[in-house]
This record gives structure tokens, sequence and C-alpha cells, in this order.
């Protein structure tokens, strides 16, 4: 799979007497080599990684070593970032094109998946976000609006890179415009589904009856809740945690009826913001089979801190690991669970 990676955007990067600086006001980096500073120019745009040898004006003695070095130091600091330029092996689906799946929708683009939704609903003027979805989408239905993007940026006049990444492009026949079910040709194992709002009983059940992983993205007080990564009959699903949740409270079955009836209330711009950014990488991880496969499923929720308190400024967590619930049927012999009766 081929890569592309940059100097991040925003950071300073000036030539100076003692070497090339780069960095921002709480760190940096200078790199005294000048045979360096040509090709840490290029990498302020763009650069396919296995041509940086031949971009480079390093002496051909020890290139690799310095090359090696060079991105090492840039890494340490956090100042590269990477995409990449060939198509994945997966398509993103996403299932509620609300605040969440707005801002995570352009970040998959950049990465060169293909994006779609089943969202049914038509584009409205709360719904645009710049150049993405814009004024003129309004009244067109989201799906259309995402399989137009593909077409935008290949034929775009200044996407000459975009349009070279063989973005994948969307199976139609893979998707039943119509119903939730039939999501997806059970020979093709290609989808991965983003649940961003509390799931409906019928997606639920169609997804474990076709067998397509799926992931959850919510918006939580003051954060984002991430999880469970669902591999039907693999690890525990949705339900699972639902049943375990009420055995553990009483009440749960209320609190999860006012999480389902809420679901379609417009969530805090930062939290869906910070929501996006992360099950972005969340899904890469998965895309590049970083994750290990366990009988086990793990929810998270992050906690953005509140800059009125007196509390430190970090991001809490809080995880908890759930395991089948010995009441659903998703891991008794197939991937059926009790939500699709």
């Amino acid at each position: 799979m081929h890569r592309e990676l940059r100097i991040l955007p925003g950071l300073l990067c000036i030539e100076r007497s003692d070497g090339y600086f780069i960095g921002h006001l709480d760190d940096q980096i200078i790199f005294p080599n000048v045979h360096l500073i040509p090709l840490l120019r290029k990498l302020q745009t763009w650069q396919i990684f296995q041509n940086l040898k031949e971009i480079s004006d390093i002496n051909s003695e020890g290139c690799e070593a310095e090359l090696s070095t060079l991105l090492e130091q840039l890494e340490a600091k956090g100042f590269l970032e990477w995409r990449n330029t060939q198509l994945q092996q997966k398509e993103i689906v996403i299932s509620h094109m609300n605040e969440i799946g707005l801002a995570l929708a352009p970040i998959l683009y950049e990465e060169g998946f293909a994006v779609a939704t089943l969202d049914k609903r038509s584009v409205r003027l709360s719904d645009v976000r710049g150049s993405f979805i814009r004024v003129a989408d309004l009244g067109e239905r989201f799906d259309s609006v995402l399989h137009s993007q593909i077409r935008e940026i290949i034929n775009s006049a200044s996407a000459l890179t975009s349009s070279q990444r063989n973005l994948c492009t969307i199976n139609n026949q893979l998707f039943d415009r119509n119903s939730q079910k039939n999501l997806v040709n059970p020979i093709e194992q290609k989808t991965l589904v983003v649940i961003t709002s509390y799931p409906e009983p019928e997606l639920l059940a169609s997804l474990m009856e076709h067998e397509i992983p799926h992931i959850f993205v919510f918006t939580a007080p003051g954060g984002a809740y991430f999880g469970p990564l669902v591999r039907p009959g693999q690890s525990p699903c949705f339900h699972c945690i639902e049943l375990h949740r009420s055995d553990r409270d009483r009440n749960w079955q209320n609190v999860a009826l006012t999480l389902f009836t809420d679901r379609l209330i417009n969530a805090p711009m930062a939290s869906a913001l910070f929501a996006a950014a992360t099950a972005a990488q969340w899904v890469l991880a998965i895309v590049r089979e970083e994750l290990t496969l366990k009988r086990s499923a793990r929810t998270t929720i992050f906690r953005i801190p509140d800059l009125r308190s007196n509390s430190e400024i970090e991001i809490r967590d809080e995880s908890h690991t759930w395991n089948f619930h010995p009441s659903c049927s998703c891991h008794w012999g197939g991937g059926l669970s009790t939500r699709a009766r």
C-alpha cells in the first residue's frame, strides 16, 4: 500500500543560521544539515514515501540512514501526518449523517475510502459544512451527495494527486435504498458500518443477520462514547451489552428508551468533532488489522475537560470490558442476534 506524508500544516518552517527550524511555541526541532533543507521544503506538501530518496539532495552514502533518522525525529515530535494513496479494502458506511457523520465523512475521503450512508433524509441548511456539504446540496439526499464527492475529487483540475489515488468506488448493488435489509452481498465482506447514533433495532438486526462488522460512536455528556467493535458471531454484540446493563441496573431499559428517543437531537459540536477524529483513527486501525480479535467487547467514554473548573486539563477515559451474554443468541452458532427476531 503506497503512502504519502507531509509536515503538519500550521507548523513554522524557516531557514536560520543554525539550521532549518520546524515547530511551534511549545516544541520545535532544528536540522543543522543543509543537505536536508530541499527535502524538508518539499515535505511541506504531500510526498510519496517511496520517492523520498529520489527527491532528496542527500549524498548517496548513508542516504537511507539520514532519511530514517529525519523521519524518526519528525515522527517523535508528532510533526508528520500520513495518508494512503491507493484504494482501501473496506467501504465505510455511516449510519446517520448527524454532527459526527458530517465531520467523519471528509476525513475518511481524505484517507482514500469510499463513503456511503444509510441516512435517507435530505440535506437541510443546518447540515451545510463549508465546501463539503454546500448550500447547493439543499434538498438532495445524503447518499446522493456522498456519491457525488468521489466524482468531484476525480474530476477536479486541482486534485491531480487525489485523482491518482484510485479512490475506492461504491458498488451500488450492495446497497438496497429502500430498506436496511440486504445491506451487503454475503459474499462481499469489505464493508464496515460506523453507527453514529443510538441504533435502531432494525439496523442492528440487519447487520447481525448479514454478519457485517460495525462500530459505535456516540457523543456523551462532556465527551464521546466509543464501542463496541462488533464482529458478528465472534465478539459480543450491542444487545449483549444492553442485557448486561439491564442485569446491573433494573432501570436501564428506561435509560435506553431515553437514549433512543433523543438520538436525533443535535450533539454539541466540540464532542462531535472529537468523536469523529477519534473514530477515523479507529477505522484505520481496523483496516490495518492493528486490533487483536478478542471474544470480548470494549466500550470507552472519553471526557473532555471543562476549562471552567479547577481540574487539570486532561482527557479522562472510563473503559469497560463485556463478555457474551448467555441470553443473547449472537453466539449460539450463528450471527443472528435476538434483536433480529
